[in-house]
């Protein structure tokens, strides 16, 4: 009688050569026939590809079909195979085309693919689904500037990529400016993000964005106004209040961020914002409620006009308002004099309990004395 660990490997043994002899053979996808492109790479998926099934094969599979890709980049009749396929009908394969041969940065693409690449993605957008359309806002900023996927590359091929997509940088950009008004939040958002990859000097563009300042879409609206913040800073002060209507409306805390970022940057001349941040630090997110005591501290509005409501936030039973509170008064410096009193008896009786606002409060104590010393206050 067989011992029952014998009976178990051998039951193993033997559903392990069932698995084997089922499993597809990678070298099998290799050598399909070339009127099955299309559908093979309509079925390529790039998180199959990198993630890849146990046992790996999957994944050989998709790297076969990417080797297949460029070796068809070597000669006219498969650069024209190619060009059928970034032409098709069907999104998909076009946009997977495209990732075929563009996601490899060490394999250089053939100068004369690079227009068809382009315009297979700016064709993406314009007729794709709502993923697809995002995915092309963000694969054509690497035709933009090396910055974005190249910041650490020096090699040739990436240059002349970027030198050959020079003659479609206008093409590019309407595509992206229409995809500012997609229905779509995250095509909208990708599209915004992108275009931050051309030149910031170009006027033609600061020029073709601004209209949309006037849109009545909420979301077009205050995307414009943040990436205008970040590309044209010298328009900031005319858009103080779409920038004010992204704190107090918008959603979304990355773009609420920028807002008050941009506010802060302006210096005095973003003092009506002030209500808005100190809004903020009475009932926003916690990462929210720092940055805008740093706008506060930034924007320097006059005493009377925020220091009595800080000193209030001090006595606040929720410490990250007590934290954000100190911190801008410690950026307004002199100006805070009159916070000092309740700042230092908070680290004496009773003792703040959070170790972080502690901390800040001294901070805040000793930029306040440090400033008065360089630069009192009327008065002193």
């Amino acid at each position: 009688m067989k011992s029952p660990i014998k009976n178990f490997s051998l039951l193993i043994l033997t559903l392990l050569a069932v698995s084997l002899s089922s499993c597809t053979n990678p070298n099998e996808y290799r050598h399909y026939r070339l009127d099955a492109l299309p559908q093979v790479v309509k079925e390529w998926n790039i998180k199959l590809w990198t993630r890849g099934y146990r046992g790996g094969y999957r994944r050989d599979r998709w790297e076969f079909l990417q080797d297949d890709i460029h070796q068809l980049q070597t000669n006219d009749g498969g650069r024209e195979l190619l060009r059928s396929l970034l032409d098709n009908d069907d999104a998909e394969i076009r946009y997977n085309t495209a990732m075929l041969i563009d996601y490899d940065k060490q394999v250089e693409i053939s100068d004369d693919l690079i227009p068809d690449l382009i315009n297979a993605y700016i064709r993406v957008i314009q007729d794709g689904p709502a993923d697809l359309r995002a995915l092309a806002c963000w694969r054509l900023s690497g035709y933009i500037s090396r910055d974005i996927w190249y910041r650490n590359e020096n090699n040739d091929w990436v240059n002349k990529r970027l030198y050959v997509a020079q003659s479609l940088q206008n093409e590019i950009f309407n595509a992206l400016l229409a995809a500012i008004s997609d229905e779509d939040e995250h095509v909208r958002d990708t599209a915004m993000h992108t275009i931050l990859a051309f030149d910031s000097r170009n006027l033609e563009i600061i020029e073709k964005i601004s209209p949309f300042l006037e849109s009545e879409d909420d979301a077009i609206r205050w995307s414009t106004a943040i990436i205008l913040a970040q590309i044209a800073p010298e328009m900031v002060p005319e858009m103080v209040p779409v920038l004010m209507e992204v704190i107090d409306s918008n959603e979304r805390l990355r773009e609420r961020g920028q807002a008050i970022q941009a506010l802060g940057n302006l210096g005095p001349a973003g003092a009506s914002a002030v209500p808005s941040l100190l809004h903020v630090i009475r009932n926003d997110e916690h990462r929210l409620k720092l940055e805008a005591a740093e706008a506060i501290a930034n924007i320097s509005p006059p005493a009377d006009t925020v220091v009595p409501e800080l000193i209030e936030m001090l006595k606040n039973d929720y410490y990250a308002i007590r934290l954000s509170a100190a911190v801008a008064l410690g950026g307004l410096g002199a100006k805070s004099v009159d916070a000092l009193p309740i700042l230092k008896k908070m680290l004496e009786d009773p003792v703040e309990p959070v170790k972080e606002v502690r901390g800040k409060i001294r901070e805040a104590i000793e930029l306040i004395e440090n400033d008065m010393n360089e630069n009192p206050v009327d008065g002193e």
